[in-house]
């Protein structure tokens, strides 16, 4: 005869009992979720990873003024980020793109405890060639 199983389909709901962790102290611009994490881009150019429950479990600055986009990669452990640098000169703009490996971690400064991924690539994307038009999305892998 048949059998009654029960399956786990669904993970227990916190609606209403979370709240942004002290750690993320940027206004929240942007985020993403993949390969179980929340990552939050912010102005002051940080990123922050969260995990299901949104718990802070680490951060870096990703850019040094703000993170306006951000995506992360479904196939490899890439975050692709969009944001404001400095400006080097006035023919590039200071609004770039950068990818980082999260797989790879690195010291954040000589004498730094804290580390944050590798960036193992930098475009910036707005130069007089192709000038500054609206980002609306970022697509998907």
């Amino acid at each position: 005869m048949y059998q009654w199983r029960k399956f786990e389909f669904f993970e227990e709901k916190l609606a209403g009992k979370c709240a942004i962790p002290e750690e993320v102290e940027g206004k929240i611009e942007c985020c993403s979720s993949g390969r179980g994490k929340v990552v939050i881009g912010c102005d002051d150019g940080t990123v922050s990873f969260l995990d299901r429950g949104l718990n802070y479990s680490y951060g870096f600055q990703a850019h040094s003024s703000s993170a306006l986009f951000l995506q992360q990669l479904k196939q490899r452990n890439y975050l692709v980020t969009i944001g404001e640098d400095e400006q080097i000169t006035p023919q590039q703009s200071a609004m770039c793109l950068k990818v980082f490996d999260l797989d790879r971690m690195q010291s954040e400064g000589p004498s730094s405890s804290t580390t944050s991924p590798d960036c193992i690539g930098i475009l910036r994307i707005f130069t007089n060639q192709f000038p500054e038009a609206k980002v609306v999305s970022l697509p998907n892998d």
